[in-house]
C-alpha cells in the first residue's frame, strides 16, 4: 500500500507542477518596426486648422506621450499584483527509500519506502499585511501616474505660453519693421529733396540690419518653444512651426497669497508623493512587525520500518522560537524611513511656501512694470516719434535724432510684449507650485489633486 501511496504522490506532484507553472513568452524588440511606428505617429496631423489651441495640444499629448503610457502600464502591472492575494506557503512533499543494513536473517525487507508531507500555517497577520502593502503600492503607482500627468500638463502650458508669447513678439517686431521700412523710405525722399543729408539713410540702413539680426534671435526663441511643444506632444516640431497658437486669454486676477498657500497644501505634487511614501513605509513597518510571528509547521510522515512488518504514521509540529532574531533590524529601518518622511514633508512644504512667495512677488512686480509701460512709457514713446517727425520735417532736429525716437519706440513695444510673456510664464510657474490651474485654457481643466487621487480608492 505504501508503494501505491508513493506512486500516487509522485504522479500528483508532477501534474501539479505542470499545470500551475506559467510558460515563457518571448518579446522581441525590432528597431526598424518601432522607428516606422514612431515616425508615423509623429507625422500625424495635429489639427485641420491653421491655428493650434491649447486643448488640441493637450489632447495630442495625452494620446502620444510615451512617459504617460509607461506610467500607466506600471500602474496596471502593480494593480495586477495587488489583485493577487498572498498565498499560504507551499506544502512540501518528501519521498524515497529507507535502506537497512546488518539485518537479521528473518527480516522482511532491506528496503522500505517512506512518504512525508509538510506545510506551514502563519500564526501572525503576515499575509494580510503583504496584501495591504501591495494595495498601497498600487495606489502609489496610480499617484505617480496622476502626478506625472499634471507635471507634463503644466510643462505643456508653459511651452504653449512661451510659444504664444514668442509668436506675439515676432508679430510685434514685424509691425515695427514695416513701420521702420516706411520711415526709411520717407527719409530717402527727404534726402532726394535735399531736406536732410544722406547720413540719415545710412543710419536707417544700419538700424534695419540690426533689426534683421534681432529678428533672427527672436525666431530662435520661437523655434525652441516649438521644439519643446513637439517633444511633449510627441510630434515633429516642423509641424508645430506651421501652426500659429491661439491667443491666450486676458490676464485674470491672481488669488491672494494666503489662498495660493492653501491650494499648494492640498494640490502640490511633491507633497503628495511624500505623503504616499509615508503610507508605503507605514505598511512596510506593519509587515515587518507581522514577520515577528513564527509559522506553525505541520508534517505527516508515513513509512514502513526496515526489516519489520510495521508501518509508522507520525505527525510533527514545529514552531520557530524568536529568541535571537526578532526582526529588529528591519523594524528599526522601517520606523526610521517612516519618521523621515515627516521631516521631508516639513522641509518640502517650507521650500514650496518660499517658492510661492517668491513667484507671487515676481508676478506682482511684472504686473506693475506692465502697467507703467501701458500707461506711461508707451504713450510717451509714441508722442516722441510723432513730435520728432514733425520737428524733422521743419528742420528742428536732424534725422539721426528722429531715428533715435523710432528705435526707442520699437524697443518699448517689443519689451511690453515680452513682459506680457513673462507674466504668463510667472502664472504657469505659480500653477506648477500650487498644482492647480489658475487660468482656464480649455473647457475641461484639471480637478483638484485630492479628488483625482480618490478615484483608485473608490474603485
Amino acid at each position: 500500500m505504501i508503494k501505491n501511496i508513493l506512486r500516487m504522490a509522485f504522479v500528483s506532484s508532477a501534474i501539479m507542477l505542470a499545470t500551475s507553472c506559467q510558460t515563457y513568452q518571448p518579446l522581441v524588440l525590432q528597431p526598424e518596426t518601432l522607428y516606422d511606428e514612431v515616425s508615423t505617429s509623429r507625422s500625424r496631423s495635429v489639427t485641420d486648422r491653421e491655428r493650434l489651441s491649447f486643448a488640441e495640444a493637450a489632447t495630442v499629448m495625452e494620446r502620444n506621450n510615451t512617459t504617460l503610457a509607461s506610467l500607466k502600464m506600471a500602474y496596471e502591472g502593480q494593480q495586477r499584483v495587488a489583485q493577487i492575494k498572498t498565498p499560504l506557503p507551499n506544502p512540501s512533499l518528501a519521498f524515497g527509500p529507507s535502506i537497512g543494513t546488518n539485518l537479521e536473517g528473518g527480516a522482511s525487507s532491506a528496503v522500505q519506502p517512506f512518504v512525508g508531507l509538510g506545510f506551514s500555517i502563519p500564526l501572525g497577520p503576515r499575509l494580510i499585511r503583504t496584501d495591504e502593502l501591495n494595495e498601497i503600492l498600487a495606489i502609489q503607482a496610480y499617484n505617480q501616474t496622476v502626478v506625472k500627468h499634471r507635471s507634463l500638463y503644466f510643462e505643456l502650458r508653459q511651452a504653449f505660453a512661451q510659444y504664444s508669447a514668442s509668436t506675439r513678439v515676432l508679430d510685434a517686431h514685424q509691425v515695427v519693421a514695416e513701420s521702420f521700412a516706411e520711415t526709411r523710405r520717407s527719409t530717402a525722399r527727404l534726402v532726394e529733396l535735399g531736406s536732410i543729408s544722406a547720413l540719415g539713410v545710412m543710419e536707417a540702413d544700419l538700424q534695419a540690419a540690426e533689426m534683421r539680426v534681432e529678428r533672427l534671435g527672436l525666431q530662435a526663441e520661437s523655434e525652441s518653444a516649438a521644439a519643446t511643444l513637439g517633444r511633449l506632444m510627441a510630434v515633429d516640431s516642423a509641424q508645430i512651426r506651421t501652426l500659429k497658437p491661439e491667443a491666450l486669454p486676458k490676464h485674470p486676477p491672481i488669488p491672494e497669497l494666503a489662498v495660493l498657500k492653501q491650494l499648494l497644501l492640498a494640490n502640490n505634487a511633491a507633497l503628495s508623493e511624500i505623503e504616499i511614501e509615508l503610507k508605503v513605509y507605514d505598511a512596510e513597518l506593519r509587515l515587518e512587525l507581522a514577520r515577528q510571528y513564527p509559522d506553525l509547521s505541520i508534517g505527516l510522515d508515513v513509512d514502513d520500518e526496515v526489516g519489520e512488518s510495521k508501518r509508522t504514521f507520525s505527525v510533527g509540529l514545529g514552531l520557530d522560537i524568536p529568541v535571537f532574531d526578532r526582526n529588529r533590524q528591519a523594524i528599526a529601518k522601517a520606523e526610521n524611513e517612516r519618521a523621515l518622511r515627516l521631516v521631508l514633508y516639513k522641509g518640502e512644504l517650507s521650500e514650496m511656501l518660499s517658492s510661492v512667495e517668491e513667484e507671487y512677488a515676481k508676478l506682482q512686480l511684472i504686473a506693475q512694470k506692465l502697467e507703467v509701460y501701458r500707461t506711461e512709457i508707451l504713450p510717451a514713446a509714441r508722442k516722441n516719434v510723432e513730435a520728432g517727425e514733425r520737428a524733422m520735417k521743419f528742420g528742428a532736429i536732424d534725422v539721426l535724432r528722429y531715428l533715435d525716437f523710432v528705435s526707442q519706440l520699437r524697443q518699448v513695444e517689443i519689451k511690453q510684449v515680452e513682459l506680457e510673456g513673462e507674466r504668463w510664464s510667472g502664472i504657469v510657474s505659480l500653477e506648477q507650485l500650487v498644482g492647480l490651474p489658475l487660468v482656464n485654457l480649455m473647457a475641461d481643466e484639471l480637478s483638484p489633486l485630492k479628488d483625482s487621487l480618490k478615484l483608485l480608492e473608490l474603485e
